[in-house]
């Protein structure tokens, strides 16, 4: 009798085990709600602070041509709901991408403009080491460049960049490398690390073609650092 059984036991475990892989994989993913003018994040730790990252082209009127448009803006869950709402005053571009951020513990989800359907990037080994061999760089297999760190208790910061535009922001087939002490601050951030640590995130935008990659930063990352 037993040994009928076991077999079906075993199966059992294994589906358990799968639908709980699952659920875990999903553990790190907001829920992100676009209407007309604003964004709305839902799943955040009650009372954390929401980091906004959007990049998005805007028609020029009577030009016949695109303008980038940038935002990296802090809003706090003031009511301790696990939600917050950026309200950009203005139409969310059709063709943008966005990124939103628990600076409490780096829980993050992605969502496209209403009018684009964006494509994500997985990147390869995308930190290096500087001139003191501290992993104090990202390179990005791209020509341009948005980027955001968060990392949790110490704060978020953005960088814009075109590669080769500067003799240390360029590499080889048109790549583009920020320096970690070159980022902006986002709302009220701390001393910025000399070097990226465990833990953190980083959203990387290629903002002519609106595509999108989304890095965690651990060990095993950092040690595999050229």
């Amino acid at each position: 009798m037993n040994m009928r059984t076991t077999p079906l036991v075993m199966m059992l475990v294994m589906l358990l085990a799968i639908v709980a892989d699952v659920s875990a994989a999903n553990d790190d993913k907001l829920s992100i709600t676009l209407t007309k003018r604003s964004i709305t994040v839902s799943g955040l730790s009650p009372g954390s602070t929401a980091v906004f990252f959007g990049v998005g082209q805007v028609a020029i009127p009577h030009a016949y041509m695109n303008r980038v448009q940038r935002w990296a803006v802090t809003v706090e869950d003031t009511g301790h709901k696990g939600t917050a709402t950026l309200d950009l005053g203005e139409d969310i571009p059709a063709a943008s991408v966005w990124a939103v951020v628990d600076l409490r513990n780096a829980h993050y989800a992605t969502i496209s403009g209403p009018g684009i359907r964006a494509r994500e990037l997985a990147l390869d080994n995308p930190l290096r080491k500087g001139k003191s061999l501290s992993v104090d760089r990202f390179a990005f297999d791209h020509g341009y460049l948005d980027l955001l760190y968060v990392h949790p208790g110490l704060g978020c910061w953005t960088w814009s960049a075109i590669g080769g535009s500067t003799p240390d922001n360029g590499g080889p087939n048109n790549s583009t490398v920020v320096s970690l002490a070159d980022g902006k601050p986002v709302g009220q951030s701390g001393s910025k690390p000399d070097a990226f640590v465990p833990g953190g995130i980083l959203v990387a935008v290629d903002f002519v073609r609106i595509e999108i990659a989304v890095v965690h930063v651990d060990q095993q990352l950092i040690g595999s650092a050229r």
